[in-house]
Order: structure tokens, then sequence, then C-alpha cells
């Protein structure tokens, strides 16, 4: 099964998406424009993400987004248009229309700030950091440094481990991504 780590960009919180930020398994990031690419391309990517495993930091909001537009599409005539090119009153009818639409199940789904929110540093004092359009949370006295990120399962565990590396000085970057090569999962994670 392919795993999907997936981001959608909208026009405000309820707003229709506009973008699907994606990429599958170890793969490179992709940017899918749902507004200029044909709508067939749209509901094939949303229907191999159905089929595979997902993975997003708040996912309630990108799956509700993700079923709302695919619902939308479907009901729209030319599939083989990118959906700018429909008439705005009948995109808008298909919206409203879509609401009753197919509800969409992914083969298996991770949330990733659902399992932020557990365990015993959930309560811990963070601060956000902002940095080429992605946000981490860090101690504070990383918060004014360079930092790295990665994100990984373990074998037969249930839990999504987390790496965060920051560092004052530049130098030290190349001793923590050699620390973050050799990280093994902790023993005892098979729950």
């Amino acid at each position: 099964m392919n795993t999907y780590f997936i981001d959608t960009e909208t026009c405000g919180l309820h707003g229709v998406p506009v973008l699907i930020q994606y990429a599958m398994d170890d793969g490179p990031v992709c940017i899918h424009h749902i507004w200029t690419e044909p709508i067939h391309t749209t509901l094939n990517l949303i229907q191999r993400f159905v089929d595979g495993r997902v993975v997003a930091h708040n996912l309630r909001f990108d799956w509700f987004h993700l079923q709302k537009i695919y619902n939308t599409l479907r009901l729209l005539r030319e599939h083989a248009y990118a959906p700018k090119y429909h008439d705005i009153q009948t995109i808008v009818d298909a919206e409203y229309a879509s609401r009753n639409g197919h509800c969409l199940k992914p083969m298996a789904a991770i949330c990733t700030m659902l399992l932020a929110q557990k365990g015993e540093f959930q309560s811990r004092p963070a601060w956000q950091v902002s940095g080429q359009g992605q946000e981490y949370y860090v101690s504070e006295a990383g918060a004014a440094y360079p930092i790295e990120m990665m994100i990984f399962e373990c074998p037969g565990s249930e839990r999504l481990w987390s790496l965060v590396l920051a560092a004052d000085r530049e130098s030290y970057v190349g001793h923590l991504r050699a620390v973050q090569e050799t990280f093994e999962c902790p023993p005892g994670n098979s729950n």
C-alpha cells in the first residue's frame, strides 16, 4: 500500500481548495493545481489517496476539503477540461449538490496533529517557528535556530515518531544529521 503525505490549501477556512500538495512514499513533493488541471486528473489523484494510506497534519481538515472537491468535480460534465473553464454558477450549484455525495474513506489514515497531542510531552511549552512555509514546534531554546524535522513509523508500532534537530551553529547541524541517520526505534514500541 502506498503512503501519501498530503496537505491542501484553500481560499479561507471554509472556501474551496485550490492546491493539493503531496508526496508518495519517499518520492518528491508534488503540487497539484486543482483549478488548472483536467477534472479527471484531480479525481484520479484523490482516488489514489483513497486506495492508500494518507498522512496529514490535521487530517480532518484536509480530508473534508478533498471529499468536498471530489464530490463537486464529479458533478461537472466535461471531465477533460479544468474547472476554470466551467461556468462559476455551475460550480457553485455542484458544490451545493455535492453535500450528499460519496463518503471517501482511505485504506489507512494517520493524523500527525492527533498523535502529537498524545503522550507525556503534550503539555510541555513549545514555540512555533516558521521556515520556508512549513511550521515546526520546538523548545524555546531552539526557536531562534535553523531546524530540520523527520517523521517516520517504527515497524510493528502504531506510533509515529518525529525527530526535530536545532543547532545554534551551522557546523553542529552536520553532527545532528549523523545522529538523525542513526536513530533507531525505541525498544518496546509495539503500542
